[in-house]
Order: structure tokens, then C-alpha cells, then sequence
């Protein structure tokens, strides 16, 4: 194995520095706003469901069919992969198979057990709600940096300011 050394190149060194300032920029952003968010999100969706049944119940099963469709739907983009890589008959009958399999694990090992209320579920849940965090972050990222590229530089910043000062004053 030969490395490549890389030392003393402008562009290199440009490149690394760019890259560890946007991921801490980002994983900072994330940090901050998820941990000062988990007491208040704990608060409103977790704590008073262990003084009521009913309701930690009927939360556990929302819980248990949000986590299953989305593991089916990513099962569902596995199977789109099955389409480029093999012909149509041995796709279909691979993605049917693997929505199978997926059904059947997430019906007998998942769906199937009792809606019981404790530490692990709360903990699932809390999990949950922080990762669905993480993902509206990640998708209102994503749709900001679309639009601005649809309505370009001039216009996005002053959408940008537009909604900054909506967002101000509340």
C-alpha cells in the first residue's frame, strides 16, 4: 500500500479544513438544539403516559406503526434497487419476498407483543422523537437549500430575511 502524501498542498489542507469546520458546524447546530429540546420533549410526550393506560397504549401503538412503515418503506427503496439490477420478473418476485419477510418479522416480533408501558418503551420513545428531530432538521435543511437554489441568490436571501423576521416576531 503506497499513501499518498498529501503534506503542505494548498488545496488539500483547504479541503480538510472546509470539511471538519461544515461537520462541526452542523453536528453543533444538531447537538444544541436536540439537547436543550430532550427535557421539553420528554415532558410533553413521555411523563404523563405512566399515570394513564389508555393513552400510553394507544401512544405505544402509533409508535410501533410510524416504525413500521418506515421500515417498510425503506424496504420499498431496496426494491426499486431490485428493478435496476435484475429483469422485471425476478424483481418483482425479489421485492415481494422482502416485503414478506418484512411483514412477518415486524408482525410476529414487533406489532404482536402487549402495549405494557415501562423504561424501555419510554426510552424508545424518547429516541424516536429525537431522531424524528434529527430528520426534520436534516429535511428543512434540504428543502431550504432547493428552494434558495430555485429562487436564486438574490431572492432566496430576501426570503431568508423575510422569514427570519416572521420567526422574530413570534
Amino acid at each position: 500500500m503506497n499513501p499518498t502524501n498529501n503534506n503542505g498542498k494548498k488545496g488539500y489542507v483547504m479541503a480538510i479544513t472546509l470539511v471538519a469546520t461544515l461537520g462541526g458546524l452542523l453536528f453543533g447546530y444538531d447537538t444544541a438544539v436536540i439537547s436543550g429540546a430532550v427535557g421539553a420533549l420528554q415532558a410533553f410526550f413521555i411523563d404523563g403516559l405512566a399515570a394513564d393506560a389508555e393513552k400510553a397504549a394507544a401512544v405505544i401503538f402509533q409508535f410501533r406503526v410510524s416504525v413500521t412503515l418506515v421500515i417498510l418503506g425503506i424496504g420499498l427503496a431496496i426494491s426499486t434497487i431490485f428493478f435496476r439490477l435484475f429483469d422485471r420478473k425476478k424483481a418483482w418476485i425479489l421485492s415481494g419476498a422482502l416485503i414478506l419477510v418484512l411483514i412477518v418479522v415486524l408482525g410476529v416480533a414487533f406489532l404482536g407483543k402487549p402495549y405494557v408501558f415501562n423504561e424501555g418503551v419510554a426510552n424508545s420513545l424518547k429516541g424516536f422523537t429525537i431522531a424524528s428531530a434529527l430528520v426534520g432538521c436534516i429535511i428543512g435543511g434540504s428543502i431550504a437549500g432547493y428552494i434558495s437554489q430555485a429562487l436564486g441568490r438574490r431572492n432566496g436571501l430576501k426570503l431568508a430575511a423575510l422569514l427570519f423576521l416572521l420567526s422574530a416576531i413570534g
